[in-house]
């Protein structure tokens, strides 16, 4: 992996888990990942909510800055396509935050 995107995952994802969440959004890390050639091949979806009060979450990783909270894992995901743009990531993130808007969803990326 470039040292960029590299560089930007340890600042900046969810600190303490080995998952790709990041708590101040993805605009930034997908458009680095893509312009250095990388690509993501999943996204799955956490909650992030108080323990032991997911809607939509079953289990996950508690949140180190900040106690009482966690990422709760959710069943949804989506397989990115090998050849689908940036574009097309960042529509689908959008979609399901539309669908589900009463729930804080963050996206966790496997490249």
């Amino acid at each position: 992996m470039d040292t960029e995107p590299k560089k930007y995952i340890d600042e900046h994802k969810i600190k303490g888990h080995d998952v790709l969440i990041f708590r101040d959004g993805e605009d930034e890390f997908l458009k680095l990942l893509y312009d250095c050639g990388g690509r993501v091949s999943m996204i799955v979806w956490y909650e992030y909510c108080r323990i032991n009060e997911q809607r939509m979450g079953m289990g996950g990783y508690s949140d180190t800055d900040n106690d009482g909270f966690m990422w709760a894992e959710t069943q949804l995901f989506m397989n990115v396509p090998k050849n689908s743009p940036p574009e097309k990531v960042r529509a689908y993130i959008a979609q399901i935050r539309r669908r589900y808007p009463e729930i804080m969803l963050y996206p966790e990326f496997y490249i």
